[in-house]
């Protein structure tokens, strides 16, 4: 089995001048713009692996509604808002899983 990588950046072609070895990556530009990393990261997960999403306005929605519940889950359970910054990797990725099975059929 191959890895495949998917490597974002802000600008197209900006990290050749760095990082020639990356030229046979997959690199997408997003050029500062949230939705346009949703998307790169959603079109790079359907050709790399085939499975069905959303459109990426949609996924876009989606993120931005579990990062709002998430931010009130957290305060209403003893976090503040400077804590919530720091929430482990693994907290954050259960607190997801637990946010898609109740929002997303």
């Amino acid at each position: 089995m191959s890895k495949r990588c998917l490597i974002l950046e802000k600008e197209p072609y900006r990290y050749q001048v760095a990082l020639s070895d990356l030229s046979n990556s997959d690199i997408a530009a997003h050029h500062d713009k949230p939705v346009q990393v949703v998307t790169a990261v959603r079109h790079w997960l359907v050709n790399a692996v085939g499975i069905d999403l959303p459109g990426p306005s949609a996924l876009f929605d989606q993120f931005t509604q579990f990062m709002a519940d998430n931010y009130d889950y957290l305060l209403d359970h003893g976090f503040n808002k400077d804590d919530i910054p720091g929430l482990p990797v693994p907290e954050l990725i259960k607190y997801m899983r637990e946010w898609v099975v109740a929002n997303i059929s």
